[in-house]
């Protein structure tokens, strides 16, 4: 049975043109709460990460997250790709435990479960 042999992130950077949204397009329930013209500015997601699963016979499983990419990126390398690496892939549901009952201090909600999704994606 092949195991995880590596995981892999990078954050990407979109820098061009962006098209602004129509009149009536909400992003959030603060949007109803007043019309100020600036719907987008709580919701413009120009940096998403990618997050790669490699296993010992070569195959890439690749997982994604667009909440605070940078902070997701340095969960991931520093925290859950070690606790990962070495596990067996299609025991999914032991890798998704053990990461969410290792981050239970402090991540149940937010960075840690968006990093745990883009593992879980990429697995």
């Amino acid at each position: 049975m092949s195991k995880i042999k590596s995981v892999r992130t990078r954050v990407w950077n979109w820098t061009g043109p962006t098209v602004p949204p129509t009149g009536n397009f909400c992003t959030n329930a603060s949007d109803v709460l007043r019309d100020t013209g600036d719907a987008m500015s709580s919701f413009r997601f120009h940096q998403w990460l990618t997050c790669e699963i490699e296993v010992e016979d070569g195959i890439v499983g690749i997982g994604n997250a667009a909440l605070a990419p940078t902070v997701v990126k340095k969960a991931i390398d520093d925290w859950y790709a070690p606790m990962v690496i070495g596990e067996d892939p299609f025991d999914y549901a032991h890798v998704w435990e053990k990461m969410y009952r290792r981050s239970h201090a402090w991540g149940r909600k937010g960075i840690g479960m968006t990093a745990i999704s883009a593992i879980d994606i990429a697995i």
